[in-house]
């Protein structure tokens, strides 16, 4: 199925791979082991939240219950569809100051959509 564009046709996004979430994941334990804590994990810019998804899935049930999972999102309209997606799953703010004073202070930052638009 394809899309149509300002600018032409656009084929869809592909699904995300599930090889993303496992290389953040791995890279969240060992900063998690190395700080001697665990360290929330902070998405800037999630975008839809399909990597949020990915993530959560990947974490497994009891690190997902056990991991602040923070979203900093400065559109209204993609916080409210990151919100009906993940629910109470993670908590999403529109500016990092908020989400840092959330975390404590520290978080395992990272950020895929941002850089990607």
């Amino acid at each position: 199925m394809k899309t149509s564009g300002c600018a032409g046709i656009f084929p869809p996004r592909p699904p995300f791979p599930p090889i993303l979430a496992k290389a953040i994941i791995a890279r969240w334990k060992e900063a998690c082991a190395r700080c001697g804590t665990r360290l929330p994990l902070l998405e800037i810019g999630a975008g839809s939240g399909a990597l949020a998804v990915k993530i959560m899935d990947q974490l497994g049930f009891w690190n997902r219950l056990n991991t602040d999972y923070v979203i900093v999102e400065t559109s209204p309209r993609l916080r409210e569809f990151q919100h009906l997606l993940l629910g109470s799953q993670a908590k999403i703010y529109s500016g990092m100051e908020k989400a840092l004073k959330h975390c404590g202070g520290k978080a395992f930052i990272f950020s895929n959509e941002l850089v990607d638009a």
